[in-house]
């Protein structure tokens, strides 16, 4: 075996590895839910549209596709959260400053745990500046 096949396959063979945490990690019951406004989730801003999102509660990521492009899906780094009694319905949590929405928290209906989403640098900036706050929750459909 070349050396180049040796490393090719060892990359393969990475690729895979890396591939199946994945893919167990994914709920069974990922959110659907059209979102109409643009947004940013995990440093990234990601266009208004109808996205699939599995929160993978303690995993330590929240995975989001989305439907018409699955080029803009991704993986974003979050915490647990807890409340006391289950959540009646699945919901995203978005921080609105001004114009601009982030991401917060991904809960899903019967649950008391759920997922809390890393602070971008953006959007510490906005709350370093005073900006005015305004939670809005999105219900999946």
């Amino acid at each position: 075996m070349t050396m180049n096949s040796a490393l090719s396959l060892a990359t393969i063979a990475f690729a895979a590895a890396l591939s199946v945490p994945v893919v167990q990690a994914q709920s069974d019951n990922p959110i659907t839910i059209d979102i109409p406004f643009a947004y940013t989730a995990g440093g990234k801003m990601l266009p208004a549209g109808s996205y699939s999102v599995d929160a993978n509660i303690g995993r330590g990521f929240v995975t989001l596709r989305n439907r018409e492009n699955p080029k803009l899906s991704m993986m974003v780094p979050a915490n647990t959260a807890r409340v006391r009694d289950a959540q009646e319905a699945s919901k995203l949590v978005f921080h609105r400053y001004n114009d601009t929405y982030f991401l917060s928290q991904v809960w899903t209906q019967g649950n008391e745990v759920g997922a809390q989403l890393l602070p971008s640098k953006a959007e510490k900036e906005f709350v370093a500046r005073n900006a005015k706050l305004i939670i809005l929750a999105s219900r999946n459909q």
